[in-house]
């Protein structure tokens, strides 16, 4: 999962988890966790966060979670609470390339390609190039 993520630390520690979910959310940023059901394990997160098109879209989940639902569920109401406080607000979304995963989770929550950027900086495999999506 930490290849497709071009903010996290990497190796990423214990103390690294711990410090990124008690530090408090960014300005006007919001940050929803996604957590296990029945033993309230963390899963995963989606964040929304001010750009310069708007807000944009970000989120990871575990590997052992991914392949269920609960991103594209977990991203649907997201944007439903964030479209409802600021309806007609631009939301976008960036994914490597070759995130296949991610792309559908996008295409499944009404986004769309818009276009390609090269990334704004260096993560583990390097500069690569990241697809643009905005929803609807």
């Amino acid at each position: 999962m930490a290849r497709w993520l071009n903010r996290t630390p990497y190796p990423y520690a214990e103390a690294d988890a711990r410090g990124f979910l008690l530090a408090p959310p960014a300005p006007f940023q919001e940050r929803w966790t996604i957590a296990d059901g029945i033993g309230d394990q963390l899963l995963g997160m989606v964040t929304l966060e001010p750009c310069a098109e708007g807000r944009e879209l970000g989120y990871w989940l575990h590997p052992d979670a991914q392949g269920r639902g609960a991103m594209a569920e977990a991203v649907s109401a997201l944007l439903a609470a964030a479209l409802r406080a600021e309806p007609g607000r631009t939301i976008v979304a960036t994914t490597d390339i070759d995130n296949l995963a991610s792309q559908a989770v996008l295409a499944r929550c009404g986004f769309r390609p818009v276009g390609e950027r090269t990334m704004d900086r260096p993560r583990r495999g390097g500069m690569r190039t990241i697809l643009l999506f905005q929803h609807r």
